[in-house]
């Protein structure tokens, strides 16, 4: 018999101004191609009540179990002469809210934001992003305390014997930092520091122009996907704080802007002050976290994660010492937020599994058609059938793609 590694991916897209569809797909964890071929719809439904604990998910357990097996009813589902596939379920990939309101990891909100470690708002600050921080030892927790701190009643899936590891809720990378994330904080306090900066124009406006101007020659000399559109004034703040975000400014072109974000505080923040050092030094600390990551196999090697752990904690002390900089100043930059301190535990899951490889990229794309399939059929006759309706089309799609 191969085992397969498998993935379980679970989110929730818009379906109406006040209630999501939650969708839940699996997807192996070595396939290559597009969404439409390598993720797989199991169910989807409307999130009415604000609970994931719903009447598929036993249903979804026992189904892996067979799976597991490589024998679904009797019969094997998959085989190359006498070679049996068995797909094993190893980690559950989803954003932050829905392992915390979902899964019942510890919340984010809550007291003890952090489910990797024992950081907390009191004596053990998450918000202490040094090597020597407090909390830092408390990462290599048992695994009993671990699943002590998941909230009770369980989650079917938190109580089921695949969660028999602190790594099988997997954090998502482009969750933590891409999307609405440590990066979006990070590039919005860089570009609002320069927003402030008299040395490189008379006023805000002539600043955000220069700001522009490079923005247009940089992606004149680096053509590719995923350029950042013209910057305004309110793409820099956000519910008071500095942080690069809008309509337009999406996960990836915030994670591909990074590269002229250095640039840019090479070229402007290049003077011997104590913020500007600070800077540079936290611009090339996240441009060296993204080429790691980027630039390594499923498995990092350990010259990579010795590297990746160096630039995650040069990133946590620029960053600290450039928050200070702003509080002394009265300036809501560089938010030290959960997913700030989220990041200090990438260098953990790295050892394990490279995130880049498990981000939720390509689910995010099955979960926009799934909902727009919901939106279509919200009215008039197949509204009764639209969970089957969603299945049959997927399948169909499926079909098709892999005929053709």
């Amino acid at each position: 018999m191969t085992s397969i590694p498998c993935t379980l991916h679970i989110d929730a897209g818009p379906y109406s101004k006040r209630l999501s569809c939650i969708c839940i797909s699996w997807s192996s964890l070595l396939s290559d191609g597009s969404e439409k071929v390598t993720k797989y719809l199991i169910s989807s439904y409307l999130k009415a009540d604000g609970s994931s604990h719903h009447a598929v998910w036993p249903p979804i357990i026992a189904d892996f179990d067979a799976m597991a097996s490589g024998y679904v009813g009797g019969r094997c589902i998959a085989g190359e002469g006498r070679k049996v596939w068995k797909l094993i379920l190893i980690i559950t990939k989803t954003d932050e809210q829905e392992r915390c309101d979902g899964f019942g990891l510890p919340h984010y909100n809550g007291p003890e934001p952090c489910a990797e470690c024992l950081a907390n708002r009191d004596d053990m600050p998450y918000t202490d992003l040094q090597p020597g921080a407090a909390w830092r030892p408390t990462t290599n927790m048992a695994l009993t305390k671990y699943m002590s701190r998941i909230r009770v009643p369980k989650h079917p899936l938190a109580a089921s014997h695949y969660c028999c590891d602190r790594w099988f809720f997997y954090r998502d990378l482009m969750h933590l930092m891409d999307c609405n994330g440590v990066t979006a904080s990070t590039l919005g306090g860089l570009l609002g520091m320069m927003m402030r900066d008299p040395a490189i124009g008379p006023n805000r406006a002539a600043r955000l122009a220069i700001i522009n101007t490079e923005r247009e020659a940089w992606y004149t000399d680096n053509p590719g996907d995923h350029r950042l559109p013209p910057i305004l004034s309110k793409n820099l703040v956000a519910e008071g704080w500095g942080e690069l975000h809008g309509p337009a400014i999406k996960a990836a072109n915030t994670r591909a802007a990074v590269p002229f974000v250095h640039a840019l505080c090479h070229k402007y923040q290049a003077t011997a002050s104590a913020e500007h050092r600070a800077a540079l030094r936290l611009i090339t600390a996240l441009r060296d976290f993204y080429d790691t990551l980027y630039g390594q196999p499923l498995f990092v090697s350990d010259a990579a994660l010795a590297t990746l752990r160096a630039c995650t904690d040069d990133f946590g002390l620029a960053y600290q010492e450039l928050r200070e900089w702003a509080r002394t100043r009265r300036l809501l930059f560089f938010n030290v937020r959960p997913k700030t301190h989220g990041m200090m535990h990438v260098p953990e899951y790295a050892a394990v599994l490279n995130p880049r490889w498990v981000q939720n990229y390509s689910e995010e794309s099955l979960i926009g058609s799934t909902c727009a399939i919901w939106k279509r059929s919200a009215r008039g006759r197949y509204h009764a059938g639209i969970q089957r309706t969603v299945l049959v089309k997927r399948a169909t799609g499926l079909f098709l793609r892999l005929e053709m």
